[in-house]
């Protein structure tokens, strides 16, 4: 209920172009985050309204990604925290090769 709560109250501050890009995966960070459908529209949505984007980026295959998952997920202080972000997570090949993405190197979960 809080999600789909959280969801619509988003939907409402959103245009509808910007809302659009609400589709994204949790790809097991958790379904009561609201995550951006890409890292081009997440950064299009905290443009707008003036939010960090908080940006994980992670491999399937990765046993330290694997093993943060369910600890992000379950965490009610960062689902709070989150609300002051535009999440976005990426797995696998949507990595962006772009070196201001790894600013600090190319580890995962970062």
């Amino acid at each position: 209920m809080a999600r789909n709560l959280a969801k619509v109250l988003f939907t409402l501050i959103c245009s509808s172009a910007q809302c659009s890009a609400l589709t994204g995966k949790d790809n097991g960070f958790g379904k009561d985050y609201v995550w951006a459908g890409s890292l081009d529209s997440g950064i299009k949505i905290a443009s707008h309204h003036k939010k960090p984007v908080m940006l994980i980026i992670h491999k399937s295959w990765c046993s330290a990604c694997k093993g943060l998952k369910p600890k992000f997920a379950a965490s009610t202080e960062l689902q709070v925290l989150s609300k002051h972000f535009v999440m976005v997570n990426l797995i696998d090949d949507e990595e962006p090769k772009d070196t201001s993405f790894a600013p600090d190197g190319t580890y995962i979960p970062r």
